[in-house]
């Protein structure tokens, strides 16, 4: 029997790796989830159509994958090779990529609810793309994650949540790694062999704006005295490890002198104050990194405002400095930092007004 004319043969498919995101292991290593599939495509296959496939060949059985009326939450990841090579893993997401950034798609997660109503819902998720037309080639790897549902109700993404609780973790490890080497210790709590002077770091001034400023001097006391004036926090330790270097001839920073070069002056600072921070933390440095690394749907929404805030606060600062250099009397151009108030609900706009003055007063701000 002869093929009819409106069947069409593909004799070469693309074969696409699928696995599903374990929740409790989102950043697993290697090429599979929990469960993983391979699905036959053609590149002018419509995505809504795979995504079709994903979800009813990739059971969840997840107790908190699903709402009150079975539904859950679900999107694509791709895996990125660009130019054949494996992209760098430092970036949010490793070499994952989201396929529709923004978006995401409702799936019946119990078997009680019909896989026909959500025709509609997949295809404004796909946006009328096809296989090929998203980015897909054959070969690929997909990834199907699917969003965990809170006590309250709310759902969270779990590589989401996982590459938030990284760059905390990140950040505290990098500030307990500075508070030490502003003390002259290491990650170890021994001695630097080298001085802390030159260092660059952010400083905040007596006005309660934050600089770039170079380290020019320290004040130190023996290790023995410090350790007596601790709260007790490894205080043991510190007089064991004082006694192997014969104590009181060990010193540790309590003070540094920094010098901020744009309105050139000096001044001491405690180092355990929180006018200091990591190089680059509180200045404009900080603000083109965030707006340089991400690819996240939530950075996606929110760099464009951020660059557009860190652009008008550079601006002014030019006007008020002949400094050609970008990053000197650089403001803190995060908003959470001073600039912060409340989300206008139509009559808050003289409340939030009067919050953000008192944010930015440098006695508040300091404090």
């Amino acid at each position: 029997s002869e093929i009819p004319s409106w069947v069409r043969v593909m004799t070469h498919p693309w074969i696409l790796h699928c696995q599903i995101c374990d929740p409790a292991q989102p950043y697993r290593r290697g090429d599979a989830g929990p469960m993983s599939i391979r699905i036959m495509a053609a590149p002018g296959q419509p995505l809504s159509r795979l995504f079709s496939e994903v979800v009813v060949r990739l059971p969840i059985s997840h107790p908190k994958a699903r709402d009150s009326n079975g539904e859950g939450r679900a999107r694509l990841w791709r895996f990125e090779v660009p130019q054949g090579k494996v992209p760098s893993v430092t970036s949010r997401y490793g070499p994952w990529a989201l396929l529709c950034k923004n978006r995401h798609a409702e799936i019946p997660v119990t078997a009680a609810l019909s896989f026909n109503k959500y025709g509609e819902r997949w295809e404004a998720y796909a946006d009328s793309h096809s296989v090929e037309s998203v980015g897909l080639s054959d070969g690929m790897r997909l990834m199907m994650e699917f969003a965990v549902s809170g006590k309250d109700g709310s759902f969270t993404w779990p590589r989401e949540a996982a590459a938030k609780a990284t760059t905390a973790r990140r950040i505290a490890d990098e500030d307990t790694a500075f508070r030490l080497l502003l003390r002259g210790l290491d990650r170890n709590g021994e001695p630097l062999r080298t001085p802390i002077t030159k260092k660059t770091v952010d400083a905040m001034d007596s006005t309660g704006r934050w600089y770039q400023a170079v380290i020019v001097n320290v004040d130190n006391v023996p290790r023995a005295i410090v350790g007596g004036e601790a709260d007790g926090d490894g205080a043991d330790e510190v007089e064991s490890r004082d006694a192997r270097l014969d104590g009181p001839s060990v010193k540790e920073n309590t003070h540094v002198r920094v010098h901020f070069k744009t309105e050139n002056h000096e001044e001491w600072i405690d180092v355990k104050s929180d006018r200091l921070a990591v190089r680059g933390r509180m200045t404009s440095s900080s603000t083109r990194h965030i707006n340089s690394g991400h690819d996240s749907d939530e950075d996606t929404k929110s760099s464009e405002p951020k660059s557009r805030i860190a652009a008008g606060i550079n601006k002014n600062l030019k006007k008020d400095s002949n400094d050609t250099d970008p990053n000197s009397n650089a403001a803190c151009l995060f908003p959470s930092y001073g600039a912060t108030g409340l989300i206008n609900l139509g009559n808050t706009c003289y409340a939030n007004s009067g919050w953000q003055c008192m944010a930015y007063l440098p006695l508040l701000r300091a404090y």
